[in-house]
């Protein structure tokens, strides 16, 4: 599974349970275009980032 994959790769679980599911299908559609070889590894990460490791606005 996706997740299992994430805690191989050392990321953290996604903290905003409401956008879980939308998270995890962006994040595989990334993987898929790295697939492809339209993206490399730092662009990559870079987008996975964006998705995933937000700090959350400071009240």
């Amino acid at each position: 599974s996706t997740a299992r994959l994430r805690d191989d790769m050392g990321a953290p679980a996604s903290k905003r349970r409401k956008n879980k599911v939308m998270t995890e299908e962006c994040l595989i559609k990334l993987w898929q275009r790295y697939d492809e070889g339209l993206l490399d590894i730092p662009s990559f990460l870079k987008a996975a980032r964006l998705r995933y490791f937000q700090r959350p606005p400071k009240r």
